[in-house]
């Protein structure tokens, strides 16, 4: 929602592969998803000046981050849900995945559950417990079109 009168300015930039979709901030780290590029991993204790740590090619095509302590579940369209350990940052390497039969949008994980959002296909529960085997205990499929959780 946009605050009236809000005018933000911009302060700090860089430089990115392909198309940041997503981004997920955690206190001076920015996680960002992106077409073509996989999961990039900003530090932005200068905002003025952000630098990148490091980065993560995954397949598909990431539409959304979510962080969640040391793990990123990033939701990766045809890539489904891919799972990456981000505790060092400057080499974050992925832990499991989650081929999913429809393309994936969004993610939202709750305790050791991963919600996804699957385009023709509708709300997927993964169970992300054990990251490097997720496993789906759910779903639903209210309609046509799901690309948000």
């Amino acid at each position: 929602m946009c605050t009236p009168g809000f005018d933000p300015t911009a302060i700090g930039s860089t430089s990115l592969p392909g198309s940041a979709v997503c981004v997920d901030v955690q206190a001076e780290t920015v996680y960002v998803a992106g077409q073509g590029a996989g999961l990039q991993v900003l530090d932005v204790t200068d905002p003025t000046a952000p630098t990148v740590l490091g980065s993560v090619s995954l397949d598909g095509s990431p539409k959304a981050v979510q962080v969640v302590g040391d793990i990123a579940y990033v939701a990766a369209h045809a890539g489904g849900l891919q799972i990456v350990n981000v505790s060092d940052p400057t080499n974050p390497t992925l832990l499991g995945q989650y081929a999913t039969p429809n393309y994936t949008f969004d993610v939202h994980v709750v305790g050791t559950m991963a919600y996804l959002a699957e385009w023709e296909h509708g709300l997927t529960v993964i169970d992300v417990s054990d990251p490097s085997n997720p496993v789906q205990v759910g779903h639903y499929d209210p309609g046509p079109i799901q690309n948000g959780v």
